[in-house]
């Protein structure tokens, strides 16, 4: 008689039990597989759109392409079913910004693009040739390549003061035209672009108005407006991004609030003493800086007026208090008016300091310092209780105390672009 061996019932649950693990394992490292070869054929063309969303800004930085225009990009055997580039302004400043698209993925790129620069070859002063020469006094710097009228520069003394420098000029000089070299963006057409936006929205897309208003707006979204006809006091406001800020008679701006890269529009400007933000102010009358106020990069002061008819306003300027830093542009763009011919249309103060460029068509009393670019169709020295034509006392130049890497104003003939700041 055969003796048969029984296999307990639990070892055959065991090898199931293990069967069923292999199983599942196996599955697993299946299922990981497909999930790992599909997430990386995903990373590979969300990589590829953001890389041609990339590639789309530096070909806007290449190209002259129209203003306000969306240019569509294409490039054969690449699997990308969009690429689109924008060019728009924002205030002074041109934007780019790229829409790529594969698959699901969508990337909108947007950045603030300028002007690039030599630093061996950069300007310091541009002096608009009016027949008369640069008188340099006192402690007055001007370094880089620099444009002079025909008439030269020569050392003079004011109230007892002389000139105290080595040379006249540290640089080579050339002679420079009757008019400065032309800014590339007519600012007028962008104010009456921003108050078309203003007008085509009705009072209830229009932000409501409050000192301590807190808005934040991405360049990737429509802009937002805030108005008033009264005069706006921005007082512990917060205000980022894709905004404009317009009043039909002042704006002041406290030292409580916090700003960045929006627009303030008003016929007045007024930015309180300690202030510290980054914005850009464009005023038709005046703008002032009170003590220690300091605006970031990149920032700018825009004055303007096409009207020639100026006689119902006494006096339209920018002035800059002491202790006051400006990293970006000042810009004053005036009509010829006899009534300011021995007022100064821009001063900068004492101990003013302004990295990066100022232009001036008017009368510039500069008494603080430039690390960039001054161009200027004259300067006045109001010193005691006289009024002198064409001096700088005490005022620094120097071009070559910017940073290379510094991005500024277009021009209508750029050395080349570049991008000053990526948007967001």
């Amino acid at each position: 008689m055969r003796l048969v061996n029984k296999i307990p019932a639990g070892a055959l649950q065991l090898v199931v039990f293990i069967g069923v693990v292999i199983a599942i394992i196996l599955a697993s490292f299946v299922v990981l597989a497909y999930v790992n070869m599909k997430f990386s054929k995903q990373t590979n063309l969300l990589i590829d759109t953001v890389d041609y969303a990339n590639l789309g800004i530096q070909i806007g930085l290449v190209e002259d392409y129209p203003i306000r225009d969306t240019i569509p990009l294409s490039f054969e055997d690449t699997g990308l079913e969009n690429l689109k580039l924008y060019k728009n302004s924002w205030g002074i400043y041109e934007t780019l910004t790229t829409v790529s698209s594969i698959k699901k993925n969508k990337i909108i790129n947007h950045a603030f693009i300028g002007s690039t620069f030599n630093k061996n070859n950069r300007t310091g002063l541009y002096l608009a040739d009016d027949q008369q020469p640069l008188v340099v006094v006192g402690n007055t710097y001007i370094s880089g390549k620099n444009y002079l009228p025909k008439q030269g520069i020569k050392p003079g003394t004011i109230s007892g003061v002389r000139y105290y420098g080595n040379q006249l000029v540290y640089g080579k000089t050339s002679e420079s035209e009757q008019r400065l070299p032309t800014l590339s963006f007519n600012i007028t057409s962008e104010i009456l672009r921003l108050r078309n936006v203003l007008n085509e929205n009705d009072a209830a897309s229009i932000e409501s108005f409050s000192s301590s208003l807190s808005v934040k707006n991405s360049f990737k979204e429509n802009l937002k407006i805030l108005y008033s006809t009264e005069a706006i006091t921005l007082e512990n406001a917060s205000l980022i991004g894709h905004i404009v800020i317009f009043s039909d008679t002042k704006i002041t701006v406290n030292e409580s609030s916090s700003l960045l890269d929006v627009i303030l529009v008003a016929p007045k400007i007024e930015i309180q003493s300690n202030f510290k933000g980054n914005l850009q102010a464009i005023a038709s009358e005046n703008i002032s800086l009170g003590d220690n106020t300091i605006l970031k990069y990149p920032s700018a002061l825009v004055l303007y007026n096409e009207s020639v008819n100026t006689s119902e306003v006494k006096e339209r300027n920018v002035v800059l208090s002491k202790n006051t830093q400006i990293n970006g542009q000042i810009i004053v763009v005036l009509p010829k008016n006899k009534l300011t011919k021995y007022e100064p249309q821009l001063k900068l103060n004492n101990n003013t300091i302004v990295n990066g460029e100022v232009y001036c068509n008017q009368n510039v009393e500069h008494l603080g310092t430039v690390n960039g670019s001054l161009y200027a169709k004259r300067f006045i020295s109001k010193q005691a209780g006289s009024v002198y034509i064409n001096h700088i006392y005490n005022g620094r130049i120097d071009a070559k105390g910017l940073s290379a890497d510094y991005v500024g104003l277009n021009f209508e003939k750029p050395s080349g672009k570049k991008i000053m700041k990526w948007g967001y």
